[in-house]
C-alpha cells in the first residue's frame, strides 16, 4: 500500500537566516517541476529576491488544486518527512541547489534561469526511489 510520495522545497534568504520548507505528501517526485513553474511564472520572476513572497508563490503552485484542504501540504522551519532530494532556492544568490535530506549537496547551485531551463530528465536524474 502506498503511504505517500513525500517531498520538500526549501527557500532561504530570509532576514536573520534560516530556511522555510514547503512540504507535499503526494507530490514528492514533482517538486523540481513545481519549483521550475513557480520561478518561471510572472509572479515568481518579479519576486525572486523577496524570500517571503517567493515562498508563498512557490507554495501556491505546490498546493494548486488543494487550497483549503486539511492535509496534503505544510510549511515548516525544519525538513518534514521526505523521500526525495530537496531543491533549495536561495533568494540572496539567485540560485537553486539540490540537497539530500541530510543537507549534503548533490547538485551545486546554478542560476535560477539555468535551473528553469533544465529539462525533466536533468531535473529528475537525482530523484530517489519511490518508497
Amino acid at each position: 500500500m502506498i503511504m505517500g510520495n513525500r517531498g520538500n522545497i526549501a527557500v532561504q534568504g530570509f532576514y536573520g537566516g534560516g530556511r522555510v520548507y514547503l512540504y507535499t505528501h503526494w507530490g514528492g517526485g514533482e517538486v523540481r517541476g513545481v519549483l521550475q513553474r513557480a520561478l518561471d511564472s510572472k509572479a515568481g520572476r518579479n519576486r525572486r529576491t523577496d524570500a517571503p513572497y517567493l515562498t508563498r508563490i512557490i507554495f501556491d503552485v505546490l498546493s494548486e488544486g488543494t487550497h483549503g484542504n486539511e492535509i496534503g501540504h505544510g510549511i515548516s522551519p525544519n525538513i518534514i518527512d521526505n523521500q526525495y532530494p530537496v531543491p533549495v532556492v536561495d533568494t540572496e544568490t539567485g540560485t537553486v541547489a539540490i540537497e539530500e535530506i541530510d543537507g549534503q549537496e548533490i547538485i551545486a547551485p546554478v542560476p535560477i534561469e539555468e535551473f528553469i531551463g533544465q529539462d525533466e530528465a536533468v531535473t529528475n536524474q537525482y530523484v530517489g526511489t519511490d518508497q
